[in-house]
């Protein structure tokens, strides 16, 4: 590709119409899930699977079952360890597993991409991942949302970013280019990652965050993207210690969910230790 004598813009708009044109002819290689993380996955998401049904499909990644038994041990203080894992199941409860299967699934993917100079960028995009996930899960239960998806399009919402990092680690051209990357983060994530949650078969409110969070002015998009959106100014809150709760109430999202600061405010000093110990059996 041409790149001398070209701005920075100029550069962006040109690797971007490449990303854009090789999407629309099916040519750019989009991650897969293997096949034991989508049964992982559809396992978790089914809310009729009984404990020893679960614990059948989990015991197939002995790496998975050694978290959760650690899971298990850790949020029970003063307790023997799990006998087996239908016990660490029960002690942890379905939300926390979700949260470590999904977690288990998507951080293979971009362990696998970390090397080179590229690492850095992956752990941050994915230690926000996780902490916007963690984030969603307590809004979705302080607003009692029912079958809510929001840990899984919080762990996903920013999966678009994979292609991109993966084109700055083939192209050596491309290395060290940080400035041009963030402008084709900021440009084409969203539709990438729009692509990759279609091309996976997620639940329809999950495919909808990337585009959402790109375009913050529409007021249709489901009620998950406004929690995802929501979560993320939590985020930024959460990760500056002793910090003032942020002010949302001209916050469009937050109005749409009626959170205002005076009801937020008790709710994130009731869930700040329990998001930090979440992320932490998250990171484990």
């Amino acid at each position: 590709m041409r790149t001398s004598k070209l701005t920075l813009q100029q550069e962006q708009q040109e690797w971007s119409d490449r990303l854009q044109q090789d999407l629309r002819l099916q040519r750019l290689q989009l991650p897969s899930l293997p096949e034991i993380t989508q049964r992982l996955r559809e396992a978790v998401a089914d809310r009729n699977i009984s404990v020893r049904a679960l614990a059948q499909v989990l015991s197939a990644e002995p790496v998975l079952v050694a978290k959760l038994m650690q899971a298990a041990s850790a949020s029970w203080i003063g307790l023997e360890p799990p006998a087996n894992l239908e016990v660490a199941i029960t002690r942890i409860g379905m939300q926390s597993v979700r949260g470590i299967v999904y977690n288990y699934c998507l951080s293979k993917l971009f362990k696998e991409r970390q090397t080179g100079p590229l690492r850095d960028e992956l752990r941050k995009i994915w230690q926000r991942a996780t902490l916007t996930a963690a984030c969603a899960q307590m809004l979705a239960s302080k607003l009692a949302l029912e079958n809510s998806h929001a840990l899984l399009a919080g762990m996903m919402h920013n999966i678009g970013a994979l292609p991109i990092l993966s084109l700055f680690g083939q192209q050596r051209e491309l290395a060290g280019r940080i400035d041009l990357m963030k402008l084709l983060l900021a440009s084409d994530q969203a539709l990438l990652g729009e692509a990759i949650l279609q091309h996976w078969q997620m639940p329809d409110d999950v495919i909808a965050v990337p585009r959402g969070l790109a375009h913050e002015g529409d007021a249709d998009s489901p009620v998950t993207v406004d929690v995802i959106r929501l979560a993320l100014e939590l985020a930024k809150w959460q990760e500056v210690p002793n910090s003032t709760v942020p002010a949302i109430d001209n916050f469009p999202p937050a109005q749409r969910l009626h959170v205002d600061r005076r009801k937020l405010e008790p709710w994130l000093t009731q869930s700040r230790k329990e998001i930090q110990s979440f992320l932490q059996m998250l990171q484990n």
